[in-house]
């Protein structure tokens, strides 16, 4: 289906007209961020004014600081104070005056709590195959809707509002996949809000064929979806099954995780059952197959060790 084009400005120079020019930034800088994005970073704003007015503080950098601190003295992440601050700037770039959300001393403190937590907190777990087979024989009825984040690699957003119609099928047994809401888009890169991304592991294809077999093209593969439950459920999992303990499993994004291991080990085997064909050893046929860009990188390194 063709995109609807808009229609080309042909400028009335006499009869332009100023009047409510006051909301001009304030709407265009709203429109910066999507709208469950600007929602949230109204309930952040919320949250500060809220501390302010109950300790009668100003609304100045020092009130801010002293809320951050708060946070963090209560388990706050450091991405989590960096989203207080970039709801804080948002607000203040609508309204005007002075941008002390910007203020380089706040950034850099910011980035070392993120720094720390790095260094400190245990990381996020990937799912492994074995234990998406335990979390569907306990949660069978979030099997399909779990499997399909693993062997297709999406996030919640992805898996929320995917349409049996975006399952399409090519030549010579190619799935392409319409992915829609990208998180990274915003007004200030030119990510697109959908993509395309063609489905590589057979378990993926089988499972989206099944999927959409009895769907109308306009049908929502997962209606009742719940990203809240199916998170739930992992970490019931985890502690159920006793997953590694040094790892976090706090939703369905390790399911992500997990699945992009699960792709990177199938284009290794492909790699691997292609040397002989190609005269190569596996780990040749590795080499000579890498992306430009890693080929670039690797020629980098190689020339600052000679350094």
């Amino acid at each position: 289906m063709n995109a609807t084009r808009a229609k080309k400005w042909r400028p009335r120079w006499e009869d332009l007209d100023d009047a409510g020019f006051e909301s001009f930034v304030l709407q265009g800088v709203r429109l910066s961020v999507r709208t469950g994005t600007g929602d949230k970073y109204m309930r952040a704003v919320c949250r500060f004014v809220h501390f302010i007015d109950s300790r009668g503080l100003p609304y100045e950098l020092t009130s801010f600081m002293r809320f951050l601190h708060a946070c963090r003295k209560q388990g706050a992440s450091g991405s989590t104070l960096s989203g207080y601050r970039a709801a804080m700037l948002w607000h203040q770039r609508q309204f005007g005056g002075t941008l002390w959300a910007m203020d380089q001393g706040l950034v850099v403190a910011i980035k070392g709590y993120k720094y720390l937590d790095k260094q400190t907190r245990p990381p996020r777990g990937a799912i492994l195959t074995s234990m998406l087979r335990q979390l569907e024989h306990r949660y069978p009825l979030l099997a399909a809707v779990a499997d399909t984040t693993f062997y297709c690699v999406l996030r919640r957003k992805q898996v929320e509002r995917m349409l049996a119609g975006d399952v399409q099928e090519g030549s010579e047994g190619r799935l392409i996949l319409t992915v829609r809401a990208e998180k990274r888009a915003n007004a200030r890169n030119d990510v697109q809000m959908v993509t395309r991304k063609e489905i590589v592991l057979p378990e993926a294809k089988l499972l989206l064929r099944s999927l959409v077999r009895r769907l109308k093209p306009r049908q929502r593969i997962f209606p009742n979806f719940s990203a809240d439950a199916l998170d739930q459920a992992i970490s019931e999992c985890a502690t159920h099954f006793g997953w590694p303990a040094d790892l976090v499993y706090d939703g369905m994004h390790c399911l992500r995780h997990g699945g992009a291991t699960v792709v990177r080990e199938y284009f290794s085997r492909l790699l691997g059952s292609m040397g002989n064909p190609a005269a190569m050893a596996p780990p040749t046929a590795l080499w000579y197959s890498r992306l430009n860009e890693l080929r670039a990188l690797a020629v980098r390194e190689e020339e600052e060790a000679r350094v």
